[in-house]
């Protein structure tokens, strides 16, 4: 009889033994989760694979009696039954918060005076043991002032500089297309560059002789941080409607700039069929001494004479000669110019008929003045 009832003892022991790992794998490990902005129990539940009954149920005390309402930085004990390692919360700053009141350089925090770990650990929606693992801290109760933690909040990146405005200085407009008293197309492209301008905006305007507006278009320049004075160029195209040979000029502005408007005279329309002038020599872009001449060719320009005219780069008129006749309307022609100039500048010969300023030609060419 002894014997039988020891041997029932050693089964139920047994039994006891065999019996515990089955409860233990059936249970939730529970976790400690601080609650972050806008986060609700089901929420949470979702992240730990449980319910918000069951976290409700365990948290009543802290939560209180409405499980809708949930305070930033309240911690809870989380049944996670998800399995493996807990899920970590998206990392966040709450701000200083009692007794976690030091500054945050990137991902640094600085300890004060009063802190503890655990408000700190509620400040960045983490956990004590996250903190002390992640900073070698055994003693969690044993911080310092002047203590650097990492925390979960990511590394802001650097912060670019801003662009500063253009100096007034440095303000310009400038049109480098069409050149001065160029023929050009009814439609034809304007371009031109420019910096220091309010938002990058440049108005372009076509105008006959007398100020009459024949086309408007407004543009933006083009280039790294025009918006905020940086140089850029620009480009416009115009179509005016006016007989060809009909003389105007295009102006690029720029209002609440604070800079002039820069303008450059043109001739609108193609030349007449059957008419033709141009200029042979000098060739273009060579650098001319005090008197040179020059020498072009003209057909049908029956009446009337040809003009020759030096002129800068801007139009100025430096020199002009109006008495070159061509005998028969075509041939050969020759005139012989003096521009006195102090210094070598850049500029233009013009040469066109006194009839029809349409029909003309020009060449860019350098001055020496000597």
């Amino acid at each position: 009889m002894k014997r039988l009832l020891f041997i029932i003892l050693i089964v139920a022991m047994l039994a006891g033994v065999l019996a515990a790992p089955v409860a233990a794998s059936g249970s939730a490990q529970t976790v400690a989760y601080v609650v972050k902005p806008n986060d609700t129990l089901s929420s949470i539940a979702r992240q730990f694979c449980t319910t918000w009954q069951q976290i409700y149920h365990i948290n009543q005390a802290v939560i209180g009696p409405n499980p809708n309402v949930l305070r930033s930085g309240t911690v809870l004990q989380v049944p996670n039954q998800c399995g493996g390692q807990p899920p970590q919360p998206a990392p966040c700053n709450l701000g200083p918060i009692p007794h976690a009141m030091g500054p945050l350089n990137g991902n640094i925090y600085t300890v004060v005076l009063g802190d503890t770990l655990f408000s700190i650990a509620r400040r960045f929606c983490t956990s004590v043991e996250h903190l002390a693992v992640s900073n070698g801290i055994r003693h969690p109760w044993r911080i310092y002032a002047g203590q650097r933690l990492v925390t979960p909040v990511p590394t802001q990146p650097t912060p670019q500089p801003t662009p500063q405005p253009t100096p007034p200085s440095q303000r310009f407009l400038s049109i480098t297309s069409p050149l001065a008293n160029q023929v050009v197309n009814p439609t034809f492209t304007a371009t031109g560059a420019g910096a220091g301008l309010f938002e990058g905006n440049v108005v372009v305007t076509a105008f006959t002789s007398a100020g009459a507006q024949l086309a408007r278009q407004a543009v933006t320049l083009q280039g790294p941080n025009v918006g905020a004075g940086g140089a850029g160029t620009w480009t416009a195209t115009l179509t005016v409607n006016v007989p060809p040979g009909t003389p105007g000029f295009v102006e690029a502005s720029s209002p609440q700039s604070n800079v002039a408007p820069v303008r450059v005279n043109v001739i609108y329309g193609q030349q007449p069929a059957g008419a033709t002038i141009a200029i042979t020599s000098p060739p273009p872009n060579i650098t001319l001494p005090r008197t040179f001449s020059v020498i072009g060719t003209a057909s049908g320009v029956q009446q009337g004479a040809v003009v020759v005219q030096a002129l800068s780069r801007d139009g100025a008129v430096l020199f002009s000669e109006t008495s070159v006749a061509v005998p028969g309307g075509s041939g050969t022609w020759i005139v012989t110019l003096t521009v006195s100039l102090s210094s070598a500048t850049d500029g233009q010969i013009v040469a066109f008929w006194s009839q029809n300023t349409g029909v003309r030609a020009n060449i860019l060419v350098r001055f020496s003045g000597v």
